[in-house]
This record gives C-alpha cells, structure tokens and sequence, in this order.
C-alpha cells in the first residue's frame, strides 16, 4: 500500500492506494482489511480496480476497512491479475479539519487476510501489508506527517509603480508617490498570499536625497517631493515585519536641467 510520502494538511485527501504481489498466480479472490487512526483520517470511500467483480465491504470493526473481492471481470486476461504490483483498488480518506500538526505513527495498517487464485488456491494467509510512506523502506503500519496550514514559508513586496519622476521642480502639488505592500505567502500550496499589516518602512543613507517613506494604513508611502534634489536608477526602501525584511527597488528621475521658455 502507498501513503503520502509528503506532508498533508487538515482538511486535504489522502488516498492509499493497494497492489497485490500473486507469486506467480492469477488473482482472482481477496480479503484485506485496512486499519486507519479515526483521531486524523476519516474513510472517504473504498475505489474498486475494474479488473474484479464489485466489493463487498464491511465495517464491523471500528477503524478497520474490511474488504472482500470474489472473481475476476469477465474477459479479463489471467496475465492482467498475474504479477508483483497487480492493483487491487484504493481507498480515499480526508485529513481531518480539527488534526492538529504533528506525526502521526500507525495511523495506517494493512492486514492480507487471503489472496486466492483462479483454482481457489489460498496462496497468503493472514499477513501484515507492507506500506511505503515518507520513511526509507517498506513498513507494517504508516506514518503519515500533518502540517499546520498557517506556516509561512516567506514574505514578498510589490509597488504600485517601480519608476518614479520628480516632477516638485516645476511648482508645488507635484509630489510622486509610490505604495508598497509586504505580503506573506504559507507553506499550504493553496491557501492565498495575505497582506502583513503594519509593516515597519525606512530608507538607506544612501538614498536619503533621493526619497522617503512613511507607514501609511498597513503599506509603505513612498515619496519624491520638492525636499530631493537627485535621482538614482536603483534606490530602494526597507519593508520588513517580524523575521521578514524586503527591499523593494526604484528607478527615481530627476531632471538635471529645467528651462522654460516664452515665445510671443
């Protein structure tokens, strides 16, 4: 049987899928009961391979998946259930939404009750399954690992506008400004890139006649005023919350020469 070899998160599918190793037989009958921890998993449902006839199940045992499949498909080849990786079908589950992170050891278990071939010839009796999961080797019962969804696996930035030009030396009311917004994305694949609010903004030395930035309603202001007298192609401002700190670059323009004329 496979299990994830990768983390899960609550609320994700998780779906083992089984094979059959015939030792040279021609499956045709099997019983297999499959245990699963009901405080992670809940079963979804049992996915018949097409090769053999409809399952009967049962659930007698709380936890335990129990599985009985009689005959082969009609027209189904000898040589299609002859082998050491004959799929038997899958069972789905789902992550339950309230698991809480962490590890969970022998939250999967796998009995081989019977295998039977076409001579109704029982050829395994009552084995442990082996189960391949996240850990190196075939096991007796898996681990599967769950995720907390709120992990976040980094933060980036984003302006409004990356080129600014410093238009304040043609009269008032011309100041430029720019917003920059400091997200944060999750280790969760799916789950949306959030706004970090309140980030704390500054500016290099460096660049302390080229620009300035203030925290304005949870983004940083950027502005080019009448205060600046110089340009720069690769200014650029600090955003940072937390652990996280982004520099978010600008091109600022500023006119070396201005002259106006009138002509009547």
């Amino acid at each position: 049987a496979s299990y994830p070899m990768s983390p899960r998160y609550a609320g994700d599918a998780v779906t083992v899928n089984l094979v059959a190793q015939t030792s040279g037989y021609a499956l045709s009958t099997f019983n297999v009961k499959v245990g699963y921890d009901r405080t992670v998993l809940d079963y979804v449902r049992f996915n018949a391979d097409s090769k053999f006839n409809a399952p009967t199940l049962g659930l007698n045992t709380a936890g335990v998946i129990n599985v009985i499949i009689t005959g082969i498909f009609p027209g189904v080849a000898r040589s299609s259930v002859t082998g050491a990786d004959i799929s038997v079908g899958s069972v789905s589950f789902k992550v339950k939404s309230t698991a809480l992170a962490g590890t969970y050891a022998g939250s999967l278990t796998l009995n081989v009750v019977s295998l039977v071939n076409i001579a109704v010839y029982a050829f395994a009796n009552n084995l442990d399954g082996e189960i391949l999961d996240s850990r190196d080797g075939f096991q007796t019962s898996g681990q599967l690992v769950v995720q907390d969804s709120t992990n976040i696996a980094g933060a980036y930035a984003y302006a409004s506008q990356g080129e600014l030009m410093n238009m304040a030396v043609l009269g008032p009311n011309n100041d430029v400004t720019a917003d920059v917004t400091l997200m944060k994305v999750f280790e969760y694949p799916t789950r949306a890139d959030e706004r970090i609010p309140s980030p704390v903004c500054s500016v290099a030395t460096a660049f302390a006649n080229v620009l300035k930035v203030v925290s304005v309603s949870n983004v940083c202001r950027v502005t080019v005023d009448n205060t600046f007298n110089q340009g720069h192609s690769a200014a650029f401002v600090t955003v940072a919350s937390g652990t996280f700190t982004v520099q978010q670059p600008f091109r600022v323009w500023y006119p070396n020469t201005v002259a106006v004329a009138v002509d009547d």
